[in-house]
């Protein structure tokens, strides 16, 4: 038998061939266990803050975008705090009282 019509040598050959195409899935597998998704969340400068005969509402502009993967926002947790700032009060003669 010559090398070329060998079956050993052929089916070394698809072996090889078969191994190789698990490379490309198992890249594939690795990047989406390994690398995070990165999520931007791009949002109005102003929001709107009311109240209606069913209690406050907020309104807020948001986007958010998503690279490298799909994402899924389970929940959006909010947190407001409220600065008071007093006006200051003349009385008329260029006296200021806070």
């Amino acid at each position: 038998m010559t090398p070329q019509n060998n079956p050993n040598n052929l089916t070394e050959i698809l072996a090889v061939i078969g191994a190789l195409s698990w490379i490309y899935p198992l890249v594939v597998w690795l990047n989406k266990k390994f690398i995070k998704t990165e999520l931007e969340i791009i949002s109005h400068k102003t929001i709107e803050i009311g109240y209606t005969y069913y209690g406050p509402i907020i309104n807020i502009d948001l986007a958010f975008s998503a690279s490298k993967d799909d994402a899924f926002i389970k929940a959006i947790t909010i947190e407001l705090t409220m600065k008071v700032i007093r006006p200051k009060i003349s009385n008329g003669n260029g006296l200021k009282r806070n």
